[in-house]
């Protein structure tokens, strides 16, 4: 493990942890620290630095802050997938988020 990941994953220090997940591009690894990390920011950021759209349509599905789901959603390229979680999610702000998204999709 390179050193920027071992301070992306292992930093006591949140920031760190954060100006390094910003500059890593393996999206798996950041997928990991999506789901493992402790800080939402850190999760926040890799999520914008992840393209790979079975990555986020699984964190737009599952992930348990809405939030960061919220992130993944605004990254997702498939209307059906957006559709789905508009219909399905448990967030009520989730939901009204896709509606919206596909609305500005169709226009």
């Amino acid at each position: 493990m390179n050193s920027l990941k071992h301070t992306a994953r292992y930093d006591r220090d949140y920031t760190n942890r954060l100006e390094a997940v910003r500059k890593i591009t393996d999206e798996e690894f950041l997928y990991d620290i999506v789901f493992n990390d402790s800080n939402r920011n850190v999760k926040m950021a890799a999520v914008k630095n992840i393209t790979n759209q079975k990555y986020l349509t699984q964190i737009a599905k599952s992930h348990p802050n809405c939030h960061v789901r919220i992130e993944a959603i605004k990254r997702i390229d498939e209307k059906s997938t957006i559709e789905f979680i508009s219909v399905n999610d448990s967030n009520r702000t989730v939901r009204k988020i896709c509606i919206e998204l596909l609305k500005n999709h169709s226009s």
